[in-house]
C-alpha cells in the first residue's frame, strides 16, 4: 500500500509552527536539543510519537466555530435551535447561565472515543488534552448554528448538570428521533454508547 501524502510537507511556514511547538514543549519540561534530536535517532521514540498523534485524532472530531451570546436568555437559546422538542425539566431555573452580556466566537470541538464510557471518563480525558466540557450555552449555539450534526449522532454537553429532586443528575443532550431534532436530558451516570459525541471548549 502506497504510503499517503501529507500536505505539511509543503507548508514550511506550518512545518516550522509545528517544529517550534514541539521544541518549545521539550524545552519547558526541562529537556534540551539533544532530547529533540532523539526523534531523528531513535526509532521507538518516533513510533511512540506517531501513535500518541493518531491515538489522539482518533478522540477529537471535527472542531466547530461557533458564536456564543452568553447574555441570551436559555428561552431565546432554545428557540434559535428550532427544536422539535425539548425536555421540560430543561428551563433557566434548572440551568442558570452566568456570563450576563458576553459574546464569545468558540470553537466548539466533539470528542469521540468509540467506545462505551462514563461521563467522568469522559471529563477526565477532555481535561488531559487541555478541555473541558460544553456548557448549556455552549452546546445550545452548537445546536442552533450547526443543526445537521445533530442528524448524525447524538452530542452532550457535560458541562452543565442539573440534579433531580431524587438526586439523580442530567445533561442536556442534542439528538434525534427520526427526522426530528430533539434537546434532551439524559442521566450523567449513564454508560454513554459508543457513537455518543462529547461538546467541549478549550480551557481558558
Amino acid at each position: 500500500m502506497a504510503k499517503q501524502k501529507s500536505s505539511f510537507l509543503s507548508a514550511w511556514g506550518t512545518m516550522y509552527e509545528i517544529v517550534k511547538a514541539l521544541v518549545d514543549e521539550v524545552l519547558s519540561l526541562g529537556g534540551n536539543d539533544e532530547s529533540v534530536r532523539l526523534i531523528l535517532t531513535d526509532k521507538k521514540i518516533r513510533h511512540q510519537i506517531a501513535k500518541l498523534l493518531v491515538d489522539t485524532s482518533k478522540v477529537f472530531g471535527q472542531i466547530y466555530s461557533v458564536v456564543v451570546d452568553y447574555g441570551m436568555s436559555l428561552f431565546n437559546m432554545i428557540s434559535a435551535g428550532n427544536y422539535d422538542y425539548v425536555n421540560s425539566n430543561i428551563t433557566a431555573e434548572h440551568f442558570p447561565t452566568t456570563s450576563e452580556g458576553v459574546v464569545k466566537t468558540k470553537e466548539v470541538v466533539l470528542f469521540h472515543f468509540n467506545r462505551d464510557i462514563s461521563s467522568e471518563v469522559v471529563i477526565a480525558e477532555m481535561n488531559k488534552a487541555g478541555y473541558q466540557p460544553a456548557n448549556i450555552a455552549e452546546l445550545l449555539a452548537l445546536g442552533a448554528q450547526k443543526p445537521e450534526l445533530q442528524l448524525g449522532f447524538p452530542i452532550v454537553g457535560l458541562g452543565s448538570v442539573w440534579r433531580d429532586p431524587d438526586g439523580y443528575r442530567g445533561s442536556p443532550v442534542l439528538r434525534r428521533d427520526g427526522s426530528e431534532r430533539k434537546l434532551c436530558l439524559f442521566y450523567f451516570g449513564l454508560a454513554w454508547y459508543a457513537y455518543y459525541r462529547f461538546a467541549a471548549v478549550r480551557k481558558s
